[in-house]
């Protein structure tokens, strides 16, 4: 799965995996559209550089009514 904008997102998946790059997350998560896993990877190759608005989209759809701390 590439690198997710927020247009992308799947409705609904059972994990966000966030990677530094879209090839870590392929390795790490095979088959993450079947697993129904959200793989999020930074495009400068930096974990500290993944886009947090997809990140806090992808936690909102996922976890909607929901109490998640961070």
């Amino acid at each position: 799965m590439m690198a997710m904008s927020l247009d992308k997102l799947p409705c609904s998946y059972s994990c966000i995996a966030l990677f530094s790059s879209e090839e870590k997350g392929r390795l790490f998560v095979p088959n993450a559209e079947e697993k129904r896993c959200a793989i999020i990877s930074s495009k400068t190759g930096k974990l500290a550089d993944v886009d947090v608005d997809v990140v806090k989209t992808a936690v909102q759809q996922e976890f909607a009514g929901s109490l998640v701390l961070v």
